[in-house]
């Protein structure tokens, strides 16, 4: 499937799809409005402030971040921008022409390229063949993942590829109880995270209750405002 980066240009917006005999193949993508969500926005909704995270894993490394369904892919592009030692991918079922913006050096805006970003075109199947075990430091999603039928499975099977202490974090279509492939039968326990994005006061933030479960080699937080983060300890 193709991967666009700097220099190479999307020339049609394609989706991808199968027919009944499981034969891939593009077709004209439908146009669905404006998708062009900054991180901003992207960072309110799933209550994580991912620029803070891979900022400072750019202090001591070169981190890779990937967005699931990335659209029209502004939010991964802020990203790429503010933190040059990342490597940042957009994973997309859909190709958009406004990829080329981000990518290339955009005259009327005076933006440098995006050397840094690139986006892979293709099904969610196929996202296993472009990431390695143990490679990927922050994978985020914004009404990509939640759309899976298989999506609890699908998680469970994204962790080896995260690097220890890496985390997925996604928003979610079902309750904690629809986990099941991936917490298995253990048990929660309740606790609070803090939520940076709903300050009360100067002293305190709004806390969000979650459900905890731990297992062998990842840990799994669900929040009651709708979004699951994943994190890998060993």
């Amino acid at each position: 499937m193709p991967v666009f980066r700097s220099g190479r240009k999307v020339k049609r917006e394609r989706s991808i799809l199968r027919n009944m005999r499981g034969k891939r193949k593009f077709i004209k993508r439908r146009s669905w409005g404006s998708e062009g969500v900054l991180i901003e926005d992207t960072e309110f909704v799933l209550g994580v402030p991912l620029q803070k995270q891979v900022a400072n894993r750019c202090k001591t490394g070169n981190p890779v971040v990937v967005e699931w369904g990335c659209g029209r892919g502004h939010s991964i592009a802020d990203l790429a921008r503010n933190n040059p030692r990342a490597k940042l991918y957009g994973f997309s079922k859909e190709s958009y022409r406004e990829w080329n913006k981000l990518l290339n050096k955009d005259p009327k805006n005076a933006k440098k390229q995006n050397t840094n970003l690139k986006f892979i075109h293709a099904e969610a199947d196929d996202f296993f063949r472009y990431f390695k075990d143990n490679s990927i430091d922050i994978m985020f999603s914004k009404l990509g993942l939640c759309h899976l039928a298989n999506f609890s499975q699908y998680l469970r099977e994204v962790v080896p590829k995260l690097k220890v202490g890496g985390i997925i974090i996604t928003d979610t279509p079902t309750l904690a109880s629809g986990y099941h492939n991936l917490i298995g039968f253990s048990k929660s326990k309740t606790k609070k995270r803090k939520q940076p994005f709903f300050e009360l006061d100067k002293k305190g933030f709004y806390a969000v209750e979650v459900e905890a479960y731990t297992l062998p080699t990842y840990t799994v937080e669900y929040a009651h405002n709708g979004t699951v983060l994943i994190r890998r300890t060993k």
